[in-house]
């Protein structure tokens, strides 16, 4: 209901660590997709 556009979320807790890599991964995933796609390739 929040997320009416559908943009990925994430779960982490930066204090115990817990998520915030796989955050992070999920992150750079999307931003390397991103930059493809304005490369054209």
């Amino acid at each position: 209901m929040l997320n009416k556009s559908n943009v990925p979320d994430f779960d982490a807790v930066a204090r115990t660590g817990v998520g915030v890599f796989d955050t992070l991964k999920a992150v750079a995933k999307l931003v390397l997709t991103e930059l493809r796609k304005g490369s054209g390739g």
